[in-house]
């Protein structure tokens, strides 16, 4: 492709996406599917990675944050009829996906969810949302490392099998053309610093899956920065 139809073809879906904005019943929105790790992500006190982009996407786009404590890909299954109830009226441009790291408990959990089940669920989750949200895209976030020497998880976590699903987590993204955000491996050995009970995020770990988003989000879908999308309310 010349470098005047990338230009043309960029044009384009900035339009599109400037069009779908305008013409619906509701503002944009990004969507944040996970669990109690994402759920602390709103929380500006830790500089939670959803608090800092939904700063980034003010008047621009509503971030929304969907983290549910405790659960995983299975407990997400049943209720996603009724989150695609809650924005059917609004256009999603982006659904982000950050599960696993409860599906990845020891056998003896009941959090625990077989390797394959995890895969089958995250395919499902993404097809349900395909068909109701038809414009939207993707972006997988793997679980990061886990802190096997943090007392209140001996038991009922373990890194070496958290990589077990991170690795599921990055083939079902390929099989499925999704971009995905490595997060297991560059948090190896910085599990005392970006992590403030050996699996939840600390300020540090926030701020560095931040980063990992917003540069996820420039390289896969350039229109969908923050200061590409047109501002909402103007004078």
């Amino acid at each position: 492709m010349e470098d005047g139809e990338i230009v043309i073809a960029g044009a384009l879906v900035y339009l599109l996406v400037f069009l779908i904005m305008k013409s619906s019943e509701g503002p944009s929105v990004i969507l944040m599917i996970g669990d109690s790790i994402t759920q602390q992500a709103a929380n500006p006190a830790v500089l939670g990675f959803q608090a800092q982009l939904s700063q980034d996407y003010i008047r621009r786009v509503d971030v929304i944050n969907r983290g549910m404590s405790g659960w995983t890909t299975k407990n997400w299954i049943s209720k996603l009829p009724k989150l695609v109830k809650e924005w059917k009226y609004s256009p999603v441009l982006l659904v982000m996906i950050y599960l696993g790291t409860n599906d990845a408990a020891l056998s003896n959990n009941t959090q625990y969810v077989p390797l394959q089940d995890y895969a089958g669920n995250l395919q499902s989750m993404v097809q349900t949302l395909k068909s109701s949200f038809l414009e939207t895209n993707f972006i997988f976030i793997t679980p990061a490392a886990v802190n096997d020497e943090a007392p209140q998880w001996i038991g009922y976590r373990k890194n070496a099998r958290t990589k077990l699903y991170v690795d599921q987590c990055k083939s079902l993204a390929a099989q499925l053309h999704i971009p995905v955000i490595d997060l297991w491996t560059p948090t190896q050995g910085k599990q005392k610093e970006f992590l403030i009970d050996g699996l939840h995020l600390s300020t540090p770990g926030n701020v560095f899956v931040y980063q990992q988003i917003v540069a996820a989000i420039k390289s896969n879908y350039p229109t969908l920065t923050n200061d590409s999308l047109p501002l909402n309310f103007n004078l």
